[in-house]
């Protein structure tokens, strides 16, 4: 098993895997983030964009936890943002 250094509390395996599948399926990559804590998948969603993959997230005040879709909506323009 991988043990990496934790980072604002939690191990970053999320945006570790992210990152992996960005550099494997670059511009074919689509993430859907609907809801979630800390800060974890948003850093890994910037990998997406950079490769010019598509990010969905959903619109923050459509969730209970707000954490992922506001720090990714706050770190890049994301392609769609969903509005249930």
């Amino acid at each position: 098993m991988y043990y990496s250094e934790k980072v604002n509390y939690f191990r970053q395996s999320i945006n570790i895997s992210i990152k992996s599948l960005s550099e494997i399926y670059r511009q074919n990559l689509i993430a859907t983030l609907l809801s979630g804590a800390n800060f974890d998948c948003a850093l890994g969603s910037t990998h997406i964009e950079e490769k010019n993959g598509t990010t969905i997230v959903l619109l923050p005040t459509e969730t209970k936890v707000k954490s992922i879709p506001q720090q990714t909506i706050n770190l890049f323009d994301v392609d769609h943002i969903l509005n249930t």
